[in-house]
């Protein structure tokens, strides 16, 4: 048995706690500071969020086994790494990750050495370099306050004079106070928003199921921009694939590139996404759960949630969390008066009539003398139905009876459930790119190219044969790694027997006893080993392998290895000993130097053929590159585009992308060893 500690007030910390209440893990709830609802299912704590002190001295005193933070302000002020200091298991990250959110330009930024497609944008820091580029940009774009401003700091702009105020007001005015000395102007993106979010232990990352929020005040998504005014679960149009293809492709990217930079990724990443025509991007990154969308994923969470928490703080996040199969749809109860000066003091009525399949959670809620619970807040109540179709779940939720004096409620939850397809980008606008806004303290360097696919390409001409730093007139000797059928050993097999690959395979080896790449290397009398790996997920299995192949390796004296279809990814210390290069294919476009702008997301990973269908992209292709300890990150050599036909799947797809890499891999192969000294490995 444990005891857990919630960090925050609002509705979702209170649906967070109600999720928790329910496991019989936990021995004794606490939420710091909470709210009337929070006090029904755990005991309130008077400790506001931002008391770092006093939180840890609390959770010394009352024996927490686990800290829950919901809000970021705590998150980006340190209070998960005074926390971990103390020897606390925290679900939050770190300051320094939290940046993520706390500064738009960090992220941003992050994105764009992550690979993650995003608008194209601009940072300043002086109103005058601001409005010198607002006066010439292209409109519709967004200006954002760089820092936190509780779901506030964003302003869309159709015009000049709307951009000018909108700068005034965060750089000059400070209506933001200090999270808007710093703007980010981007273009504004067209197209389905949706919320994802996911658990990540700094490794590892698991998908709750989507949701949609409802940002603006009015019904038709009218009027000024709000925390949120209801939101529904799960999205509809996005299935299960779809989703882990939006995972791989938006929340693994900048975990992977966080932990590279030393500064682990723990608790719950929330990526907003736009589904544009040309595919997905990332508006921005939330370093906790949303709200409301919490309040509609939990409730469909099938079991108990403690243990998935406790694996994020452990390290040990691993498996799918089941999901039941229903539909949520929440709507927020806000005070009058909200988003800019909300009134308090109401009396709530009906909270003792909830009806069944109906959970109420509150936010800005608190208790009068006599009492009885009174608004204390802007959104007042989240109000979730709960149903086996969105419709139903919307059904419930609205007919609940809560009621105050001035409420303001949407009327339209759930409308865009259906969606047409993404509309095309404004007119005159600037199209998408993944990101390449470079940031300066007094100016700033707006880079774009409009997209061409580009043809195959080679990084740079070939050197002729013996000519100064390449080879002198012998044959290059090759290894080849496959785990497959070796389709693309053959093309190499094929190309040194013609001639137009001047060098000789030495050795294929495999993890796999019956590959098909063994028995066609047997048949052109090429030398053949298999080297099985008995646990992929065992260490030192591994590091057993990577040993025994350096060893079988070693007595070719080879110039060049190249993976052809080999499913394991080799560690950092085995590249350094190997002593030559490597060189590996990819069905997917990667980045390029000198190259054009690739204005499709950087799919990495074994799932690019997938991703590609399952995101809706209108091309993909084929990349040869060397290989790093970063996976399909390294140097590409060249790459070729290939057109998703409407009618493709994953097999014909498939198909005609290794047809590309037969004839695509030889070229790479050939002129890399035009570049090399003889006998790189162990020679």
């Amino acid at each position: 048995m444990i005891n857990v500690l919630v960090v925050g007030s609002g509705a979702r910390e209170h649906a967070l706690a109600w999720k928790i209440a329910q496991s019989p893990r936990v021995e004794r709830l606490y939420v710091a500071p909470g709210n009337p609802g929070t006090a029904q299912v755990a005991t309130n704590i008077s400790l506001e969020a931002i008391d770092i002190d006093g939180i840890c001295r609390f959770c010394t005193e009352r024996r927490i086994s686990l800290v829950v933070i919901g809000p970021e302000a705590p998150l980006a002020l340190g209070l998960a790494d005074a926390l971990r200091r103390q020897g606390q298991r925290v679900v939050g990250p770190d300051a320094a990750a939290a940046r993520i959110e706390s500064s738009k330009s960090f992220a941003k930024d992050l994105m764009s050495r992550a690979g993650v497609p995003t608008a194209q944008y601009a940072v300043f820091d002086e109103l005058a370099a601001a409005l010198d580029y607002a006066d010439t940009a292209v409109y519709p774009l967004v200006v954002k306050a760089d820092g936190l401003a509780a779901g506030k700091g964003v302003v869309i702009c159709h015009a000049p004079a709307e951009a000018r105020t909108a700068l005034q007001l965060m750089i000059v005015d400070g209506i933001f106070g200090e999270s808007g000395s710093r703007v980010v102007i981007e273009e504004m993106l067209c197209g389905p928003e949706v919320s994802l979010m996911a658990l990540v232990d700094g490794e590892h990352a698991v998908p709750l199921p989507l949701a949609q929020d409802h940002k603006r005040l009015g019904d038709g998504d009218t009027g000024p921009n709000t925390g949120g005014m209801g939101a529904y679960a799960p999205v509809p149009f996005v299935g299960d694939a779809e989703r882990d293809a939006l995972v791989r492709l938006t929340i693994q990217p900048v975990v992977r590139s966080l932990a590279q930079s030393g500064t682990p990724y723990r608790g719950v990443l929330f990526a907003g996404l736009m589904l544009t025509s040309t595919g997905p991007r990332v508006l921005e990154y939330n370093c906790r759960l949303g709200d409301p969308e919490t309040q509609v994923i939990l409730p469909l969470i099938d079991g108990d949630l403690v243990p998935w928490l406790e694996a994020v703080a452990d390290g040990t996040l691993t498996g799918r969390i089941p999901v039941l199969p229903a539909s949520t749809v929440g709507v927020v109860l806000a005070a009058p008066g909200y988003p800019e000066q909300p009134k308090a003091g109401a009396p709530i009525t009906g909270l003792d009539a909830i009806p069944e399949d109906v959970l109420i959670f509150h936010a800005g809620t608190s208790l009068d003398a006599a009492g009885h619970v009174v608004t204390a807040g802007g959104r007042v109540i989240t109000v979730v139905g709960i149903a086996p179709s969105l419709v139903e779940a919307a059904e419930r939720a609205y007919a609940t009876p809560v009621t105050f004096e001035g409420m303001q409620r949407r009327g339209d939850i759930g409308w865009r459930a259906s969606p047409p397809p993404p509309a095309p980008p404004p007119p005159g606008g600037r199209g998408v790119t993944t990101g390449d806004g470079i940031s300066k303290r007094t100016h700033v360097t707006y880079r774009h190219r409009p997209y061409h696919p580009p043809p195959s390409k080679l990084a740079s001409p070939s050197p002729p044969r013996g000519g100064q730093g390449g080879r002198r007139g012998e044959r290059g000797r090759i290894g080849v790694l496959a785990s497959g059928t070796g389709t693309n050993l053959q093309a190499l097999l094929d190309a040194s027997a013609a001639g137009s690959l001047d060098a000789t395979i030495e050795v294929v080896i495999s993890n796999h006893p019956q590959a098909g790449a063994l028995e066609r290397a047997s048949r052109s009398g090429v030398p053949v080993l298999s080297i099985p790996l008995i646990d992929r997920r065992d260490p030192a299995a591994r590091g057993q392998l990577e040993d025994q192949l350096l060893a079988a390796l070693a007595p070719y004296h080879l110039d060049l290895i190249v993976l052809a279809g080999w499913m394991l990814v080799l560690s950092s210390e085995f590249l350094e000993r190997c002593g030559c290069p490597l060189l590996n294919v990819h069905p997917a476009l990667l980045p390029m130097p000198d190259a054009e702008t690739l204005d499709v997301p950087i799919l990495r990973g074994a799932h690019a053929v997938r991703d590609a269908l399952a995101l809706g992209l209108p091309y993909t292709g084929v990349s040869v590159h060397h290989v790093t300890p970063e996976v399909d990150a390294g140097p590409v050599i060249c790459r070729e585009t290939v057109p998703i036909l409407p009618n493709d799947d994953e097999e014909s797809l498939h198909r005609r992308l290794k047809a590309v890499e037969h004839r695509l891999l030889p070229e790479a192969v050939q002129s890399v060893l035009h570049t090399l000294s003889p006998g790189g490995i162990h020679a």
